[in-house]
């Protein structure tokens, strides 16, 4: 509706019986009557809406463990809550996702982490995505030349739609390369 709103003014604007004068559009004097003299030019017309600063992504830190396993694991509880009991799913958050083995995993050098922010103004930004790579990771099933594994991507729910997890897919990609990766193939 919004954007709307400033399209319409910017079509105005660029008729030429128009002009933009800050928020109202007015009418040229299209008559042969003499124009108000006006003590300064108008403003340019508004610009279409900003787009918002893009996502920070950055490799995961030992203290950001904590971060990451609670993004995990409401992302988790959200998305997987149907197909299992509740048990189990605690279970498996405290066994497999827990701040204490997040750390295990970051520690590993054969694991690569990859952390996703949206920039926010006057506070810490707060981690809303991962991706796990793991290197030499191999199934018997696969034929792939020097693959990587894609071992997990979370991106919590609220960030959906804000281009956070393009923008970690694809660092994950130019990490892979990095690595000497030259196929990615998806564990689960």
């Amino acid at each position: 509706m919004i954007a709307d709103v400033v399209r319409s003014k910017i079509a105005k604007c660029r008729d030429k019986t128009t002009k933009c004068i800050g928020p109202k559009v007015e009418r040229y004097n299209t008559s042969r009557r003499p124009l108000a003299i006006r003590p300064s030019s108008p403003p340019p017309c508004p610009p279409l809406l900003s787009h918002p600063p893009p996502p920070l992504v950055y490799p995961i830190l030992y203290t950001d463990a904590a971060s990451v396993s609670t993004l995990i694991g409401e992302t988790s509880a959200k998305f997987f809550a149907y197909s299992v009991t509740a048990q189990d799913l605690e279970d498996y958050l405290a066994s497999r996702l827990s701040e204490s083995k997040i750390k295990e995993e970051i520690q590993n050098e054969k694991n690569t982490f990859l952390v996703g922010a949206l920039p926010s103004e006057g506070k810490e930004e707060e981690i809303k995505a991962v991706v796990h790579l793991v290197p030499d990771s191999f199934e018997p099933c696969l034929t792939l030349s020097r693959p990587i594994e894609f071992q997990r991507l979370y991106v919590h729910p609220s960030e959906h739609g804000s281009g956070l997890s393009y923008s970690l897919v694809a660092a994950a990609e130019q990490a892979s390369r990095a690595l000497g990766a030259e196929s990615i193939w998806l564990g689960v």
